[in-house]
């Protein structure tokens, strides 16, 4: 039997619109943009009968849950998981992308696209955290969720999250991570094993 996990990234805040790097101490709501990018996420999702969202707690994520939730078949609830949230990035919150280039240019990169030789690297600050702990508290909560009764699950979270799993899970390399994204990712209860669709 296969469980469909619907998983997708928020939308555009300023903060993305104005390159400054946010995790989850930067809690903003969605831009113009952004609301129009969860308004068409909607429309993609309307007619998979979603049983229920599972959302990250931050404001961005929230809202585009809530968008997806108002236009689909279904009119799922919506769930808050505090282990959905984006990664705390330490002293790189709020910071610039070009000025973070300056200051962590050895890691910049290998923090965005991370292996499994790279995925323990965190920037400085207290409790910042490393791609390859933020892939242990979210595939937690996903073998969570595929317990469950539901079969069609949605997911909102960030961007951090799905590059965290798609290193995890080695997902292909080309995988889109941009603004309300969507993946559908399959799990087999039988063998355990996630796979990426689309």
């Amino acid at each position: 039997m296969e469980k469909k996990l619907y998983i997708f990234r928020h939308g555009q805040t300023d903060a993305n619109k104005n390159d400054i790097w946010q995790g989850c101490l930067y809690d903003l709501e969605l831009n113009s943009t952004g609301q129009l990018q969860a308004a068409q996420l909607a429309q993609k999702l309307k007619d998979i009968p979603l049983d229920v969202i599972y959302s990250s707690p931050l404001t961005r994520a929230k809202q585009t849950a809530q968008y997806v939730s108002q236009v689909n078949i279904s009119s799922p609830q919506i769930k808050i998981i505090a282990d959905l949230r984006e990664g705390n990035f330490g002293e790189a919150e709020g910071m610039k992308k070009s000025e973070l280039n300056h200051r962590f240019s050895e890691m910049v990169n290998k923090f965005l696209s991370p292996t499994y030789q790279t995925w323990d690297l965190a920037f400085p600050g207290d409790n910042s955290e490393s791609k390859h702990q933020i892939f242990d508290r979210t595939i937690n909560v996903l073998k969570t969720l595929v317990r469950s009764p539901e079969n069609n699950i949605g997911i909102a979270t960030h961007g951090g999250v799905l590059s965290a799993l798609s290193c995890g899970l080695d997902f292909p390399k080309d995988i889109p991570f941009g603004n309300c994204t969507v993946w559908q990712i399959n799990y087999d209860t039988d063998t355990g094993q996630f796979s990426y669709i689309a």
